[in-house]
């Protein structure tokens, strides 16, 4: 299954990523899957994945070559699923009633934001700052629980 794989496809045990496999990948995914009617669900688990994708050599904060994959156009079911992985990564965790840990992750997530939108990577740029508003919601929700208890 896809949500059990350490490293995407065309990557490398140093964590390079070899563009041409990669892409050769997606393609083949993308069509088998649509051949068979799940195009979908096999794009958000495809999102998934690449949510645990590398840094970019360039110390970027996620590899380019399945970032750009993510921010095509055609790619609205794999980001659906790419912000699923990112928030899956979290994990199980203790709910800190200051929200503090949510506040810092929506000012990472904002700063996400602002490098991508530097690389023109806009519409994963558009998916961090909704993840940004989220953490911030999400904090403001466990500094009222608190409050009330």
């Amino acid at each position: 299954a896809l949500d059990l794989w350490s490293r995407l496809p065309g990557q490398q045990q140093d964590k390079a990523i070899d563009g041409e496999a990669f892409r050769l990948w997606l393609s083949s995914a993308e069509t088998g899957a649509e051949a068979v009617g799940r195009a979908e669900v096999a794009a958000s688990i495809i999102g998934q994945v690449l949510a645990g994708a590398p840094k970019d050599p360039s110390g970027f904060w996620i590899h380019m070559i399945p970032a750009k994959a993510l921010d095509r156009v055609q790619a609205d079911r794999m980001r659906v699923g790419f912000r699923v992985g990112l928030f899956n990564k979290r994990g199980v965790h203790w709910v800190d009633p200051t929200g503090a840990p949510e506040a810092a992750m929506a000012t990472d997530a904002d700063e996400r934001a602002s490098e991508c939108e530097r690389v023109g990577l806009v519409r994963i740029a558009a998916l961090m700052r909704g993840m940004a508003e989220d953490y911030r919601r999400d904090a403001k929700r466990v500094r009222d629980d608190a409050l009330r208890e």
